[in-house]
């Protein structure tokens, strides 16, 4: 069950589906990345507390953007699931 879970975020990752906080902790704690599903939920808590958050993906890669008021924050944390760490 936890494999077609997996898939279905992957898949909707691709697509540009942006995903909850919860739903990105659990693809990265899926993905085998325990450190990384820890982190993603804190950060993503934060920026969706502060004012939203999108997923994006990018060449196979995820990321958390913050969006501050009407500007994009600059940082963007990327994750990298063939190399397993951001």
């Amino acid at each position: 069950m936890w494999r077609e879970s997996l898939k279905e975020a992957e898949r909707n990752l691709l697509q540009g589906v942006a995903l909850t906080p919860r739903e990105l902790s659990d693809f990265l704690l899926l993905a085998g990345d325990e450190r990384a599903a820890f982190f993603a939920m804190i950060e993503s808590a934060y920026l969706e507390f502060d004012s939203g958050f999108v997923v994006v993906s990018r060449a196979g890669r995820l990321a958390l953007r913050g969006v501050f008021g009407s500007r994009w924050n600059d940082t963007d944390r990327w994750y990298d699931p063939e190399q397993g760490k951001s």
